[in-house]
């Protein structure tokens, strides 16, 4: 049969664009808060743990040995001790971090769980 403007308004309403609000809330939520608060974690967290002064005492240690390790360790000591690497550090470090923590909501796929808690429609194609 046919439907009548006011049944297609209530069957769209009831089903696309609940849906589409719950996706674009999702995709906002995840991009402008969760990914940048779980950049800033990392962030702490690297602080905390004191990445770069551990990497530095490992490539200034003499533990690593063998002709393989020495080479590494010799490359990664000439790219710490370089100047303007220790000063990009700081500034790259966080967007890497951006990066890694987008990648790891991807992964998880956060979004699309968002989407789906959010979504207020009755018959939820999402969750097949």
């Amino acid at each position: 049969g046919k439907l009548t403007r006011e049944e297609f308004k209530e069957f769209f309403t009831d089903t696309f664009a609940r849906r589409i609000a719950a996706l674009l809330g999702a995709h906002l939520l995840t991009e402008k808060i969760i990914v940048p608060a779980t950049a800033m974690g990392f962030n702490i967290l690297a602080e905390h743990l004191q990445m770069l002064k551990r990497l530095d005492n490992m490539l200034t240690s003499t533990k690593l040995e063998g002709t393989g390790k020495d080479i590494v360790k010799r490359k990664l000591k000439q790219v710490v001790t370089n100047k303007a690497v220790r000063k990009l550090v700081p500034a790259v470090g966080p967007i890497l971090n951006v990066a890694a923590a987008g990648a790891v909501m991807n992964r998880l796929k956060v979004e699309m769980h968002l989407a789906r808690a959010l979504d207020t429609s009755d018959v939820d194609p999402l969750r097949t």
